[in-house]
């Protein structure tokens, strides 16, 4: 998709990140799920976010645009968001 104001091409893309149940219920109980879930969604921006369990393990589906390709390693980063989630992504 080319954004037309900022000149330069965007890719959008889809994320799955799985939680661990232990660590999300650990922050549910904690009272950190909030702010921990409020750093994904700042950090992504999604267009839409989605709530869900996949494969027995929580779950956010994120539709997000890619700007700049440093974001992709930065979200991918295991320790950066503290629920050890695992992650896949389609293009």
């Amino acid at each position: 998709m080319f954004n037309q104001k900022k000149g330069v091409w965007i890719m959008r893309i889809m994320m799955i990140v799985r939680m661990p149940h232990s660590k999300f219920n650990a922050a549910v109980r904690d009272g950190s799920v909030e702010s921990k879930m409020k750093t994904i969604l700042d950090e992504t921006k999604p267009e839409a976010a989605y709530f869900t369990e996949l494969e027995g393990l929580r779950a956010v589906v994120i539709q997000a645009n890619l700007e700049k390709a440093s974001r992709f390693l930065r979200w991918q980063s295991p320790g950066s968001w503290h629920l050890k989630p695992k992650w896949s992504f389609m293009w």
